[in-house]
């Protein structure tokens, strides 16, 4: 069985005079472990496909199906589940919290798995080191060049161990050497045994793929493999735990709800990426509350 399994899968945005149709009949499989690149120009509805596999967006109608479960059954809080515990995204321009250091930013995703602070810490710190970011922890994005808040974002995404990393346009806002960068890093996530589904408008850079999947006007008219025989990937993703005070998961819980649905489906990445800002935030007031306390009740 595939890890990625999509058939006829449509997409139509607005309606009545105003309905178009972007996504048109898409069926296709992604193996685990394989690279692939999704081309097309700008509106051929590559971003689009992305946005159903990554559970940012919904189909209109189809199957899409993510290790035998059919998304289209999942309920919002199931598929922000299902995007913390196998995803991690790459974007065009980062989508880093501007008040957080790069340390906090590659953290938030675990927050979000009831990871505790210092682990949290350790785990992002030892991620940007590898990445070449030793000593830019506690660098703010606004401190930090484009081809390192790219890196920060690479970071995140593994946080939570990105089993599928989603890269949408990734090289689109760095210059040349900094993309060049960009991609060979994502080559050793691939050859670390990450599944990488990859978004671009360059044929050099769908190049670098195993994969290139061409989208023109809604529809796939080329699909072609480099190898076809591909070993599956393993990657080891960090386990939720339980270990939150009553009042946190309840807040929690009642921020989980604010999901796909509410936000719009585009926006739910940034919808996943605002609870966690704000359980990272409550946990911060939780603690300094608690301080306070012990010193006044020494």
């Amino acid at each position: 069985m595939s890890l990625i399994e999509c058939r006829n899968i449509n997409r139509y945005f607005g309606s009545g005079e105003n309905r178009v149709h972007v996504l048109k009949d898409i069926s296709l499989s992604i193996e685990k472990g394989d690279f692939v690149a999704i081309i097309g120009q700008s509106g051929s509805g590559k971003s689009t496909l992305m946005n159903i596999l990554g559970c940012l967006d919904t189909a209109s109608s189809g199957s899409y199906r993510i290790g035998g479960l059919e998304t289209a059954e999942m309920k919002p809080d199931e598929l922000a589940a299902l995007r913390r515990e196998r995803f991690g995204f790459i974007f065009q321009r980062y989508n880093l919290l501007s008040s957080l250091t790069a340390r906090d930013n590659v953290g938030l995703p675990a927050v979000y798995m009831g990871v505790a602070g210092k682990e949290r810490s350790v785990r992002a710190e030892k991620l940007l080191q590898d990445l070449g970011l030793e000593g830019k922890e506690g660098n703010k994005p606004g401190e930090l060049s484009g081809g390192q808040q790219q890196r920060v974002s690479i970071a995140r995404a593994l946080m939570n161990g990105g089993e599928i990393i989603f890269a949408d346009e990734p090289t689109g806002a760095l210059d040349t050497a900094s993309g060049k960068n960009v991609m060979e890093i994502i080559h050793k996530l691939h050859e670390g045994g990450h599944t990488v589904i990859m978004v671009t408008h360059d044929p050099g850079i769908a190049a670098n793929a195993n994969r290139v999947i061409e989208i023109r006007d809604g529809e796939i008219i080329s699909d072609t493999s480099k190898q076809t025989d591909i070993p599956a990937g393993s990657v080891e993703s960090i386990k939720e735990k339980a270990s939150w005070s009553f009042l946190l998961r309840s807040v929690c819980r009642s921020l989980q709800n604010v999901g796909a649905g509410d936000y719009g489906a585009q926006n739910a990445f940034a919808a996943d990426h605002a609870r966690h800002h704000h359980r990272y935030r409550f946990g911060c007031l939780r603690r300094r509350t608690g301080q306070r306390f012990a010193e006044k009740n020494p």
